[in-house]
């Protein structure tokens, strides 16, 4: 049977060294669920997000998710950052998404 996403997700963090928190209900988000949050229409925008490492994975009783904390960091910096700032974080993708 093929792996899930959230496995497949879990195996690229394990094989890159990611240290992956354990923590409570109240700060765990699933992939789904951030993604409602952020408005991004794509389901894998969230894992994108975290191999950029613009969110916090976690997990809890062994699946991965994002950080609450996270997830709401980067909807403050979507709604308030400049030009620039976004320019940026865009070269630095297709610069990252190029070097593979």
């Amino acid at each position: 049977m093929a792996p899930t996403r959230e496995q497949w997700t879990a195996r690229i963090y394990k094989r890159w060294g990611f240290q992956v928190p354990e923590v409570g209900r109240d700060q765990y988000l699933e992939f789904d669920e951030a993604q409602e949050l952020l408005g991004l229409g794509s389901p894998g925008a969230v894992r994108s997000l975290l191999l950029h490492r613009h969110v916090e994975p976690c997990t809890i009783e062994g699946r991965l998710g994002v950080t609450r904390d996270s997830v709401e960091a980067e909807l403050r910096w979507r709604q308030t950052a400049a030009f620039p700032a976004r320019l940026r974080r865009l070269v630095g993708h297709v610069l990252h998404w190029l070097s593979f």
